[in-house]
């Protein structure tokens, strides 16, 4: 019964956009309303105690990314730490991976976790790499709140197998 009527509405649609000729069709002035200016232009401020976290450019692949994050840290000053991810499963699901398979951090690089922790800090959340123990997990800053970082599974599921094929294990980040 739901999609008769949502195929008679459809079809209504379509003889009203028809109808029109294309030079009588009607003009409609589409203007933002001021609440929302304000929500967009307030979404680059800052939160209380968060620090500037300059963004440079936007890229098109993750090579790219990968490539003037590399020269970014290269440039960088600080202690240096390299990560390499513990892979569990099918090679040729592991180098498609988003996963990297080594991880470099420099204390006082900026980061972005790209998967939730369970201690409420969620994907997207920005932070600032504190501390980078030699036998440890490396500490993030967000927002005054120093958190070891985690190692997490990224499991890789194949849909014509029906199951995990792959599982690389890497810091959030």
């Amino acid at each position: 019964m739901q999609l008769l009527q949502v195929f008679i509405i459809f079809s209504v649609i379509i003889v009203i956009l028809t109808s029109y000729d294309l030079y009588e069709f009607p003009k409609i002035n589409l203007t933002p309303l001021t609440e929302t200016e304000a929500v967009l232009k307030g979404m680059g401020e800052l939160l209380p105690g968060d620090e500037p976290i300059k963004i440079f450019d936007i890229f098109g692949t993750k090579f790219d990314v990968d490539y003037y994050n590399h020269l970014f840290l290269d440039s960088a000053f600080g202690i240096q730490s390299t990560y390499r991810a513990k892979d569990e499963g099918q090679k040729i699901y592991l180098q498609q991976s988003a996963v990297p398979k080594i991880l470099v951090l420099k204390e006082g690089s900026p980061i972005i976790l790209v998967r939730n922790l369970s201690n409420g800090l969620l994907n997207g959340t920005r932070g600032v790499v504190h501390l980078l123990p030699e036998k440890s997990h490396p500490v993030i800053n967000f927002v005054g709140k120093f958190v070891p970082l985690p190692f997490i599974s990224f499991e890789v599921f194949d849909l014509q197998c029906n199951k995990v094929v792959a599982i690389p294990i890497q810091y959030p980040v």
